[in-house]
């Protein structure tokens, strides 16, 4: 069973409707009828999403959608929410990263085999992942973005400012260097 607070940071409406936008089965994200009624079941290794017929005609339908796609808007989202946010290095391992709100800082580590960052979003994704989504887990082993590894977006703004555009291939970097 994913916890309420998992299903919230990786299968949450607003990924849903994002995938459904790109698939063209809806057309804005600030429906009324579609934050009421969209329906979001986490399954072993996909998600049913369900929207029932609305009163204007418009048609309902059930779909399930696989992991890799809310993967991807998940990687999507990191490096769209890095963009604009500032980073500070306070040393050789240690960052500084503004939030995507600009209202607090987090500390990135980046050490040569693993990388950590005190945001509540990495935090509940390191926690939570492998125990209550192992399929999702073994999707982002798959993928560069990830390495194996949680990634936020101040993570992903840490390896971007030093030249990266994945966590693979920072550790990889290391692994030369060392």
């Amino acid at each position: 069973m994913i916890s309420s607070q998992l299903q919230s940071q990786l299968f949450s409406k607003l990924a849903t409707k994002w995938i459904l936008i790109r698939k063209g089965l809806v057309w804005s994200e600030s429906d009324p009828w579609l934050d009421q009624h969209l329906k979001i079941q986490v399954f072993e290794k996909c998600v049913l999403v369900s929207l029932p017929k609305n009163p204007n005609g418009n048609k309902g339908f059930s779909l399930f959608i696989s992991m890799w796609e809310y993967l991807d808007y998940f990687t999507n989202r990191s490096t769209t929410k890095a963009e604009d946010i500032e980073c500070l290095s306070m040393s050789g391992i240690y960052w500084l990263v503004e939030s995507y709100q600009k209202q607090d800082k987090y500390t990135v580590a980046l050490h040569p085999e693993k990388i950590k960052c005190d945001c509540m979003l990495f935090r509940c994704l390191q926690n939570r992942i492998k125990s209550e989504c192992p399929y999702f887990y073994s999707l982002m082993r798959l993928d560069d973005f990830f390495a194996g590894n949680v990634v936020c977006h101040h993570v992903y703004r840490v390896l971007n400012e030093l030249g990266f555009w994945d966590l693979a291939s920072y550790l990889n970097r290391q692994r030369q260097t060392a």
